[in-house]
């Protein structure tokens, strides 16, 4: 089993921040690798929504098919894949700072399988260095000003 969390502080109200990452449009924004993203199920965020990803890694293309799990407004979602190469849970949550900043935090876990045995510190470090790389670009995005 792999499992990585990190937060990032971003200096944009919780609810600027929530409103952005809850929308599957925008994992192609700040999620590297990420070529299409998209809820498949009609209406807005929340439990039950479907969003199908696709990701390039080591060079293919990748479908995922997640399912969100739980849904708090302004507060936390999770999602679950319901298809895709290695079984996935991860959690977003977002916490208001005194001085009108957000606390993003993104924790995940993901079954390895046999891979995980051989390959599992070395994964560990992968996935730890490309949530931080995607951590810090959501970061830098929300943090520009318009139309920059």
């Amino acid at each position: 089993m792999l499992s990585v969390t990190h937060s990032v502080i971003i200096a944009r109200p919780l609810e600027e921040v929530f409103s952005f990452i809850a929308d599957p449009r925008n994992n192609t924004r700040w999620q590297s690798g990420v070529t299409v993203s998209e809820a498949i199920t009609p209406g807005p965020l929340g439990v039950g929504t479907r969003v199908k990803v696709v990701r390039i890694v080591m060079g293919r293309h990748v479908e995922s098919v997640f399912n969100t799990t739980r849904f708090e407004l302004n507060k936390r979602f999770a999602f679950k894949t319901k298809s895709g190469p290695i079984p996935l849970e991860a959690t977003v949550s977002v916490h208001a700072l005194p001085d009108g900043g957000t606390k993003l935090t993104l924790t995940g876990q993901a079954e390895t399988g046999l891979m995980g045995g051989l390959f599992g510190p070395m994964m560990q470090v992968m996935v730890k260095n490309q949530i931080e790389t995607d951590a810090k670009a959501l970061k830098k995005l929300l943090e520009s000003p318009p139309n920059s």
